[in-house]
């Protein structure tokens, strides 16, 4: 620990946790006094409380943590710490979380754990997934020290898995998840130099200025006509349609095509510079553009920004006084926010067209601005938030205060009985109720108090208005795709290759792969994702096949479209490739993959048995099921 430390310095852009600026220094005084405050926050909820046991008059349980530690992050959903207990030179890491007392070992090196979120963090919007294909190779440059990173060419690396989600085994040999790169033109020039077979690996960058267009004959990705692009086809399941992808470079921009079937819109990246210019070339050469979208803002791309630090010296009354440093909590959810406006832009067909600016005061919260300047207001949003702006929420509350009680006598509360500020957080659209934020006593981390129209009660909601919000968001950004509610063991978050995409504004949402995700059950909680949510059922299939380290898991309902069978096909009737899952429950269980070129799962419940497949699939299956008499 402490050699690595001292080459490297510290900045807030070394140390453990996920994609946000660190705010904790090594030095373990430091970390504590960053941790206490959040830590000791958890308690104010009442269902902490009662996942730690504790008493009504107990603090903070500080004492059921180990007696030496060194604080590696602290988020309102998880805290994690080096146990120096043993005096080991790079001690394990442990994670407790608010509704999880029982400490997790997240990672079984101090010194993996600080340079895998590094390298993550830095390069979090300079990466691109790796898909399934022929791997990849390079030698590892930080070796011994760090296996994880492998150089593949000129500015361009493959990242591992993230060691927080492999429980303490070994990770695979060369089993990269991530690519990682100095520019978007690095990645660009790295895949022209790919020999063609290995080109199904290389997923898109992560980010760009995206144009969404009809294109035209010279960008098809299937066949482009241009000089200096390459093209190629991507597959997750042999299931999925194909995507298609055309890279290179088109009058000096680098520039990476793809198109997702059945879709015949493209999705077009260049790099931020070249939006303009882009813009131009596509218009000079008739291409229809439905969408642009400006990309986030890379913190890291050069100098990492500086730790606000506190000043000591009151401010000279004849002197102006200085703008309020910006904390780094509305730095991180400013880069957050901004992330959820493009999943949004691209997620849903009217946003950008209907997405009106929001400009909060000055004077009001900066996380509230931070969060709420790059997301906007759409009309999309009604049923899942309330316009943010004081003055339309004040309005609406005494609207629906007035309505409540001309409904009944016994509902008496007024805007005198509310906190002196506030904002509308929801309306819900049946008239049941509202929730409100309260910045009476923390306006930069509000919690929401609930109005109830038939109790005509005012009672705290949820703790946190930010991370409800955000996973409100996301919930209407995936409201298209499947879902339904699942377990798993080991729980989601520790899934292998599982990331937190927003770990301030919902960390609670995990993505499993590219079309899969897991969702909290509800948006106040930050539990990890017990929704899973799926492009396709194909995708689902996918992924639970080649999952690593899923041990068991359940699913209530079944996905897809289910048959109910009279007997359970056995063993030797469905092929080997097809995979067996315990479920959690005792006489449980699942097998998922191709069968009869169809992906199908089986799920076994006592003496229920239940197949399912995709829509498209569902007739043939029913035949197959008929004549084998399994129904």
């Amino acid at each position: 620990m402490k050699a690595l430390w001292e080459a490297t310095g510290w900045s807030t852009a070394t140390g453990g946790g996920g994609t946000v600026p660190v705010s904790i220094r090594p030095e373990r005084e430091a970390g504590l006094a960053v941790a206490r405050p959040v830590f000791e926050r958890w308690f104010d909820n009442a269902r902490t409380r009662a996942s730690w046991g504790l008493k009504a008059d107990e603090g903070p349980p500080w004492s059921r943590l180990p007696r030496k530690l060194r604080i590696v992050y602290a988020f309102t959903s998880a805290l994690a710490y080096a146990d120096e207990t043993s005096d080991a030179e790079d001690p394990p890491v442990f994670e407790v979380r608010p509704e999880s007392p029982t400490p997790v070992m997240s990672c079984p090196s101090y010194v993996d754990a600080v340079v895998h979120a590094t390298i993550l963090r830095v390069m979090s919007l300079r990466r691109a997934l790796v898909l399934p294909g022929p791997p990849l190779k390079g030698p590892a440059p930080f070796a011994p020290l760090f296996t994880g990173l492998w150089e593949l060419g000129d500015g361009v690396w493959g990242l591992g898995h993230d060691p927080r989600h492999l429980h303490g085994k070994p990770p695979p040999p060369q089993a990269l998840t991530n690519f990682v790169f100095r520019s978007f033109a690095h990645y660009v020039d790295f895949a022209l130099s790919v020999p063609t077979e290995q080109l199904p690996t290389l997923g898109p960058p992560g980010s760009g200025f995206t144009f969404m267009t009809d294109g035209g004959k010279e960008l098809e990705p299937e066949r482009p006509t241009l000089p200096g692009l390459r093209a190629f086809t991507s597959q997750s399941s042999p299931r999925e349609a194909p995507r298609h992808h055309a890279f290179g470079l088109i009058d000096g921009m680098h520039v990476w095509i793809s198109r997702h079937p059945p879709s015949p819109t493209l999705s077009l990246l260049v790099e931020a510079q070249h939006g303009p210019q882009m813009l131009e070339w596509l218009k000079a050469h008739k291409a229809r553009v439905r969408q642009k979208v400006a990309p986030n803002k890379d913190p890291w791309a050069g100098p990492p920004p500086e730790a606000p630090a506190p000043s000591t010296r009151a401010p000279r009354s004849k002197r102006p006084a200085k703008a309020p440093a910006v904390s780094e909590e509305a730095l991180t959810i400013r880069q957050e926010a901004t992330g959820l406006h493009q999943l949004l832009a691209t997620r849903l067909k009217d946003f950008a067209s209907s997405r009106r600016d929001v400009e909060l005061g000055d004077k009001e919260p900066a996380t509230l601005r931070a969060f709420w300047e790059p997301v906007g207001w759409s009309p999309l949003f009604a049923g899942f938030l309330g316009e943010p702006e004081l003055a339309k929420g004040r309005k609406e509350v005494k609207r629906l205060l007035t309505e409540y009680r001309s409904w009944s006598d016994t509902f008496r509360l007024d805007l005198e009985d509310l906190p002196r500020q506030f904002r509308l957080a929801y309306e819900d659209p049946q008239g049941v109720g509202f929730a409100i934020t309260d910045e009476s006593t923390h306006p930069e981390r509000p919690s929401m108090l609930g109005i109830s129209a038939d109790r005509g009660t005012l009672e705290p909601s949820t703790p946190d208005y930010l991370s409800w919000a955000g996973t409100q968001l996301l919930s209407l950004a995936f409201s298209d795709w499947l879902h339904t509610t699942w377990r798993s063991k080991p729980s989601p978050d520790q899934l292998p290759g599982a990331t937190q995409p927003f770990p301030r504004l919902s960390p609670g949402t995990l993505q499993l792969t590219e079309d899969v995700c897991a969702l909290p059950s509800e948006a106040w909680s930050q539990r990890p994702g017990e929704r899973l949510v799926f492009r396709t059922f194909d995708a689902l299939i996918h992924w639970m096949t080649h999952a690593q380290g899923l041990q068991s898991l359940s699913f209530e309902p079944l996905p897809g479209d289910s048959i109910p069978l009279r007997t359970s096909p056995g063993a030797r009737e469905l092929p080997a490739t097809v995979k067996h899952l315990p479920g959690l429950e005792p006489g449980r269980s699942y097998r998922a993959g191709a069968w009869e070129d169809m992906n199908i799962l089986l799920e076994s419940k006592g003496a229920t048995v239940r197949l399912a497949t995709s829509p498209r699939d569902h007739e043939r299956l029913s035949t197959l099921v008929k004549e084998r008499g399994w129904r």
